[in-house]
């Protein structure tokens, strides 16, 4: 049985403690570093092939994506369910006096305040779908609704998190486990791999409550899955990718040289945008699904 969402809701979590931990993602983790500037090239591309004239990023944080597209002028929506993010992003904003940026508080699964093709592109990245389960689905079917060109999702990768978590789960130490007199070892991958989050055996899920470490249920599509759902709302896809396949399979010392030298750094770029988009190695490692999609002409 896949637990209530309610026992940790988004916006408890995502609070002043996370809004100051999001700063320094890039500088903790080279390859948050390598996931942005693989996404800024797809928007950049795709912002060079349409007429866009305003932009809502749903789920925008503290602004690594809005404030960019505000500062080249672009008229954007910055929505977010964290209080406390959004304070960042507006201080970031004032201080560069970047005007054209709004910042709403809501989440990605209700954007009843839009109307329908209100955007003529939509961006939510980092996963703000993922975490907003169990009403995921909603939130795609929202997301397509308030968007009258273009659609760029980043969601939770299903092939992509499995790996990752069984490194997590033997990092901490957390397996075997005994159920039903029997051990059963890598529960969360499993669990993963049947439902989509990562439910815990009580005895492991009792001691995360106890220790602060719980977090909010991270749905991870599968790539079928959201190529049903985008069609269904009356698009097609365009682009897919694993976001950080290439990157995650290089050693993170080798990954950490990379980061700190530009020429390095642009050039993995590159070989990252062909290699993270090739159909085959979107499972490699890649924890998000990178999705770009465009409504299909009546």
């Amino acid at each position: 049985m896949i637990p209530d969402s309610d026992q940790l809701t988004a916006r408890q979590y995502w609070g002043k403690r996370m809004a100051e931990e999001e700063l320094l993602r890039e500088e903790k983790f080279p390859f948050v570093i390598v996931q942005t500037a693989i996404a800024q090239n797809i928007v950049k591309k795709h912002l060079g092939l349409n007429e866009i004239t305003k932009i809502l990023d749903a789920g925008a944080g503290t602004g690594r994506y809005s404030l960019p597209l505000a500062r080249e002028g672009y008229p954007v929506t910055h929505l977010d369910i964290s209080e406390e993010m959004i304070k960042i992003a507006r201080k970031s904003a004032e201080k560069d006096n970047i005007r054209n940026i709004d910042f709403v508080e809501g989440t990605v699964a209700d954007l009843s305040r839009f109307q329908d093709r209100d955007f003529g592109m939509t961006l939510s990245f980092d996963a703000p779908v993922s975490y907003s389960y169990p009403n995921h689905h909603k939130a795609i079917k929202e997301l397509c609704r308030v968007t009258k060109n273009l659609l760029l999702l980043m969601l939770s990768n299903r092939n992509g998190l499995v790996p990752f978590m069984i490194d997590h789960e033997l990092s901490e130490g957390y397996l075997p486990t005994k159920i039903d007199d029997s051990l059963e070892t890598f529960y969360a991958a499993r669990s993963l791999i049947k439902n989509g989050v990562e439910i815990w055996p009580k005895n492991i899920q009792a001691f995360l409550d106890k220790e602060g470490k719980s977090i909010p249920f991270d749905y991870a599509f599968r790539v079928d899955e959201i190529t049903n759902l985008v069609t269904r709302e009356g698009f097609e896809i365009l682009e897919m990718g694993g976001p950080c396949a290439l990157a995650r399979n290089i050693q993170p010392e080798n990954l950490a040289k990379i980061t700190k030298d530009r020429h390095l750094f642009d050039q993995f770029i590159d070989l990252s945008m062909d290699f993270d988009f090739d159909r085959h190695n979107i499972g490699l490692g890649a924890v998000n699904l990178l999705v770009v999609a465009k409504r299909k002409k009546p």
